[in-house]
């Protein structure tokens, strides 16, 4: 199955997800819309990812972008082809399914464990989900559960982190999808957001010193994304 994945900037790609994705039968074709490539053009025998990116639905600019991504989601719908966001990907998610993005309380970024909801145990996507799992943030902004979502996990400074809707739309405010590489690079790119206080701003040094944690969610991201990584060799009927 083919996966188009959109990454909104050129330092915040696919990491682990792309080798998740071809062992899970898919082969991901990685497509910068922002840069100048054109939108993915989806088919009913396709799987779409939305990536994260430094940018927000409420910035001033966000026009030149989120009108053509939110027609994409919609199409990925109307067809019901497995999707799959990621921070920004879910919020995109979120929007074009009537829920409210906005700055949250307070930014998170670094590692902090998401607890599975109790919503989640009647879920598809959710299935084998531990009941808290430490996973990797880097958000200013946060999406509410749209009305015909089901919500899967939340942490303590945000409590709407993840939803599915059904069984083949799955929205991760977190990532799970980072490596070592990744992280570094957010690091590098990010010092703006890292120089901000708060409670749940940790350091780059926290961030990139957490070897133990680097090597927790890589046991854990195919859990996670493991029930939505099935659908990828299991047709559009299942």
């Amino acid at each position: 199955m083919r996966v188009h994945v959109v990454q909104h900037v050129a330092f915040e790609g696919p990491a682990r997800l792309a080798a998740l994705l071809r062992t899970a039968g898919g082969a991901p074709a990685v497509v910068q819309p922002l840069a100048g490539d054109p939108w993915p053009d989806l088919r009913q025998d396709d799987a779409l990812v939305l990536l994260g990116g430094p940018m927000g639905l409420g910035d001033a600019d966000a026009g030149q972008w989120l009108a053509p991504e939110a027609h994409l989601v919609e199409r990925a719908l109307e067809l019901g082809v497995p999707l799959l966001g990621v921070c920004l990907g879910a919020q995109v998610i979120a929007h074009v399914l009537g829920a409210r993005v906005r700055p949250v309380p307070e930014p998170e970024i670094g590692w902090y464990p998401v607890r599975r909801s109790a919503a989640a145990d009647g879920a598809q996507l959710a299935s084998g989900w531990p009941d808290e799992a430490l996973v990797f943030h880097w958000h200013g902004d946060g999406f509410e559960t749209p009305p015909q979502a089901v919500p899967l996990a939340g942490s303590e400074a945000l409590p709407h982190q993840a939803f599915a809707v059904g069984e083949r739309v799955l929205a991760l405010q977190f990532h799970v999808e980072t490596d070592r590489t990744a992280a570094a690079t957010l690091v590098r790119h990010g010092e703006r957001d890292l120089a901000r206080a708060g409670r749940f701003v940790q350091s780059a040094g926290e961030i990139l010193g957490r070897a133990q944690a680097f090597d927790e969610l890589a046991r854990g991201a195919g859990g996670i994304l493991g029930p939505w990584l099935a659908l990828l060799g299991g047709g559009r009927g299942r």
